[in-house]
This record gives C-alpha cells, structure tokens and sequence, in this order.
C-alpha cells in the first residue's frame, strides 16, 4: 500500500506532536540564571570573514615559527601553548592590520581577556602563542625587540586598518613566516622632540 501525501503529512505532524511532549515538557522549570548588573556588558565570539587554520594546521604553523625563531624558545609541545595559539589565529582573523607598529603584549592582554568573557574561547594568549600567531599570520607587520635595548615586540595590528587575509596558507606553502622590520626603537631617534638639545 502506497501512502499518500496528505497521510504522509499527517504521520509526520503526529510524529512530531509525540517528540515534542517527550522533549519539552508542560510546566519546565525556571532557569537558575543570575542578574544581569546594570551596565554590564556581554560579548560573544564572533564569526571571521578569513579562513582560518584547523588545528593540524595550526601545529605545523607553531613549528615554523619555533623553527625560524628558535630564540623565544616556544612550549609548541604543551597542550596550553595549543590553545593559546589556536585562539589567537581566531582572534587575529578579526583584527584588522595596520603599518603602525604597536606593543605585542597590549594586543596580547587584549585578546585573553576578549576570550575569558562569556561565550569566549579556551586559551591562554600570555605564554607567547599570541606573538607566535602574529609571526604565523603571514599578513602582520611585526618586530622582534631587544630586550637588551628595552625594546619590545610589536605587531602592526589595529581595529580599522585593512582587513585579515588567510596568508597564514602562504607561510605553509613557503615553510618559513614574513621577515620581521628591523628592531629600532623609533621613540629614541635623534629627531624625536625629546632628544633635541638647544644651545
């Protein structure tokens, strides 16, 4: 026997009807949820327009990158260090780029706590996976520092600049991330208003 469309319908909606009464039932309890304080302010992730690396991808970036800078000594092996630099790629894919240079640990503090909100993703960006995930990025300006000049590493990142590309894909391809711009503190240069003496 052929079933017919208006007894196909029919079965479905009492199909239905059934799962709904399993699955939702006629008096739920309230949800437990605490207030919301005045004034506070809640952000979820948010989607990116670039494609990003999966976390396979991710691996073999994080081994570049502790291959071409074996001097920061990355932890590419921990777990923790995984995380960080997965979230990191996340959120660099919504930074924009910029040719200004500004401090890697400002962005980095910037982002753990984007990630720790409300809806956030696991990982910790201050272990030095996000300056990892700047250098994998591919399309970020960025410098190394001298620690001994008291330089420190800085990131061409900004909120309106020019979009993110996927030019992390670039840095697989070669095998290798972008050269950095020289080390050069520009705050200290003869021209600078503070190192100008008059006679």
């Amino acid at each position: 026997m052929v079933e017919t469309d208006r007894q196909k319908i029919l079965r479905l909606e009492t199909e239905l009807a059934e799962l709904k009464t399993r699955l939702i039932p006629e008096n739920p309890e309230p949800m437990n949820v605490a207030p919301i304080e005045e004034g506070t302010t809640i952000r979820y992730p948010r989607s990116t327009d670039v494609d990003l690396p999966n976390r396979d991808e991710c691996v073999k970036l994080m081994a570049i990158v502790a291959r071409a800078f074996p001097r920061f000594e990355f932890e590419i092996e921990s777990r923790e260090f995984l995380d960080g630099f997965t979230a990191s790629m996340w959120r660099l894919g919504q930074l924009k780029r910029s040719d200004k240079l500004s401090r890697v640990n400002d962005w980095a503090i910037e982002t753990d706590n984007f990630l720790h909100q409300p809806g956030g993703m696991r990982g910790n960006c201050l272990n030095g996976s996000f300056f990892a995930a700047v250098m994998a990025s591919g399309d970020i300006k960025f410098m190394l520092g001298n620690a001994s000049q008291g330089i420190s590493p800085k990131a061409g990142l900004d909120y309106n600049g020019t979009p993110a590309r996927a030019a992390w894909r670039e840095v697989l391809e070669r095998g290798s991330p972008r050269q950095p711009a020289p080390s050069v503190d520009h705050s200290r240069s003869p021209s600078s208003p503070a190192e100008v003496r008059f006679f």
